[in-house]
């Protein structure tokens, strides 16, 4: 239950700080994207059912605030929160490259999924001009201040749950082990 509480709460800081101080140090009206930090963040860290709890968070905050519809940015949001869950298993806290690269796919899956339903369904096919200008910068201030924010998110979790010490005896060896709840 403490992680679905952490999850709404660093929804709605993330959603304030998106709608209220990143426009004001967007670079070249390019901004990152905190919410989709925030799904990826969720469902790379604590699987899938908490990600895509997180994702229909942010989807939800996303629609009611930028968009017309209501409903596409919540499951493209589910959807990649249940593949950064899915890949939860090679999950590894110091392979800063990995969060990295997952940061970037995500956004740019994201990204190429909104551009299809929002602008290619309209005959709107101006992808290069989209893709240079919005894509791929966005991308890349997102996977910076998504690692960031997935340093905080860690060391607020380590105070949440800290990791305890198991102990188990396999013949006459004694094993110490580490354990996150």
């Amino acid at each position: 239950m403490k992680k679905y509480i952490f999850a709404f709460i660093t929804t709605i800081v993330m959603f304030l700080l998106q709608t209220t101080i990143f426009p004001r140090i967007a670079i070249k009206d390019v901004m990152p994207n905190l919410l989709l930090v925030c799904v990826t963040v969720f469902g790379f860290v604590y699987g899938r059912r908490l990600g895509m709890f997180t994702g229909v968070l942010c989807g939800i905050l996303h629609d009611v605030m930028y968009s017309s519809v209501i409903g596409l940015v919540v499951i493209l949001y589910v959807l990649i929160a249940y593949v950064n869950g899915s890949v939860i298993k090679q999950y590894f806290s110091k392979n800063y490259i990995i969060l990295v690269v997952t940061f970037a796919l995500s956004d740019l899956a994201f990204n190429l999924l909104y551009f299809i339903t929002r602008f290619l369904l309209r005959g709107r096919i101006e992808f290069i001009t989209f893709f240079v200008q919005i894509m791929l910068p966005e991308m890349i201030y997102t996977s910076i201040w998504g690692l960031i924010i997935f340093s905080i998110v860690s060391l607020i979790d380590k105070k949440i749950y800290p990791p305890r010490e198991v102990f188990a005896k396999v013949g006459d060896v004694k094993i110490k082990s580490q354990i996150k709840e």
